[in-house]
């Protein structure tokens, strides 16, 4: 896991997956603190911005209904406050080798 400049300003930190994996729940907590802090803050920020009330994650599935047409991606905007390229994803959103292409 690599939680770059962008993501915690002047703060680099590299650790492994395996590494990451021995740290306790709470130990992880106290890493990602700050990562969901600033996270959290470019929304609200993004959000007060387009007047919107409420902001679902909808990849958590607790969503009951969305409609598409009348829903807006928060995450572009996101990543542009926090200065992160557009082009940039997730290793979870990277497919793995010899993985199909997602549809």
């Amino acid at each position: 896991m690599i939680l770059d400049g962008h993501t915690l300003g002047a703060i680099q930190v590299i650790i492994t997956d395996e590494a990451w994996n021995k740290l306790s729940a709470e130990q992880q907590q106290i890493l990602m603190a700050p990562v969901i802090k600033k996270a959290q803050d470019a929304i609200e920020k993004v959000a007060k911005a387009n007047n919107l009330i409420y902001v679902f994650d909808i990849s958590t599935g607790a969503t009951v209904y969305h409609d598409e047409k009348q829903s807006m991606d928060l995450l572009p905007l996101a990543k542009k406050e926090l200065g992160i390229p557009a082009e940039k994803v997730a290793p979870s959103q990277i497919p793995a080798a010899g993985a199909a292409p997602a549809k």
